[in-house]
């Protein structure tokens, strides 16, 4: 083992020694930040598997790195320069952890936890998703123990497992027939919904969080009626539009957060060294609203707008110390 090892650091020497992009190449796990290129376009491969960016992402280090030995240059410069500065960011930190493990460093072990922070975040993130419930704490210690550039990596490549995981389209899944998207401001200004908005309505906020927020903020969502009847309301946000599903705090099968009322409220912590649920600063999010009640129809949950109004409300999506 310890002889397949130092073969393999050897040709990663050889391989990093061939052109400069290779020191910090792709083949470490990571994903791709939002706002980078589609999960749906695809990498030119002559000889090998055409990946996806996420799929690409989502390898863990040993597949990557394998997959990379059967690529010419030309089909790994190709996956490079589809890459995100983001991703390329993280791939050079997985790189590094990769590098040090090869050496035999292992890096820092949390107390009980049967990982080292280093096998860690060579593992792809399904096999990190399937191994977490394991974990005391879910995993929380690992966590805590990664450097801040390794967190914004493993960031990265949950997001792209998170995509291939979620291709379905909740919009055209949801059974309503009116979706009505807005840009939503950081801003105390309430942003008024300008369509009608009845039971078949879903409004859908589209907001990002500022590269700059301070790591002590937190989100203030709300909705409420506004220039229309009191109407009981569900709302979610979420890395996804229309997203409805039962909340999942990482985001990766449901939304981050829900609320439901006349004026429903989510509150929810920003910064990467967070403990989930969280926002991450520069990510794009949605604030998604119908009015629909849990307890209507005994338990089974219904449209909440009285028939035949307009029950007219407004966003306030503002940040908070």
């Amino acid at each position: 083992m310890k002889s397949a090892f130092i073969r393999a650091a050897v040709v990663l020497s050889i391989l990093t020694s061939v052109a400069p992009f290779l020191a910090c190449s792709p083949f470490q796990a990571n994903t791709h930040s939002a706002g980078s290129g589609s999960s749906e376009n695809l990498i030119s491969a002559l000889s090998v598997k055409a990946y996806t960016v996420d799929e690409w992402l989502s390898l863990s280090a040993e597949s990557r790195y394998s997959a990379r030995a059967g690529m010419t240059q030309a089909e790994r410069n190709a996956i490079w320069d589809q890459l995100s500065l983001q991703q390329k960011m993280a791939l050079t930190e997985i790189n590094k952890v990769y590098d040090a493990l090869l050496t035999g460093d292992l890096g820092i072990k949390p107390a009980g936890s049967p990982f080292s922070v280093n096998q860690w975040i060579v593992k792809s993130p399904a096999e990190r998703a399937s191994l977490r419930p394991t974990i005391a704490g879910n995993g929380l210690d690992l966590w805590n123990a990664l450097a801040l550039e390794q967190k914004y990596a493993m960031t990265e490549t949950n997001d792209a497992y998170n995509r291939i995981l979620n291709t379905a389209d909740l919009c055209a899944a949801s059974g309503y027939p009116d979706i009505q998207y807005l840009d939503v401001p950081i801003s105390f200004n309430r942003t008024v919904v300008p369509f009608y908005f009845g039971n078949e309505t879903i409004a859908v906020a589209k907001f990002t969080v500022p590269a700059s927020t301070s790591p002590d903020s937190y989100l203030d969502a709300s909705f409420a009626e506004y220039d229309g009847p009191p109407t009981f309301r569900h709302t979610t946000i979420s890395t996804r539009p229309c997203d409805f599903r039962s909340p999942d705090k990482s985001g990766a099968t449901g939304p981050i957060s829900a609320s439901g009322g006349n004026t429903t409220m989510n509150l929810i912590d920003i910064g990467i060294e967070k403990a989930e649920p969280r926002l991450i600063p520069g990510q794009t999010y949605y604030m998604n609203v119908r009015n629909w009640a849990a307890d209507f129809n005994n338990g089974a949950g219904g449209p909440s707008c009285q028939e035949g109004r307009n029950c007219k409300g407004s966003f306030v999506i503002v940040i908070r110390n």
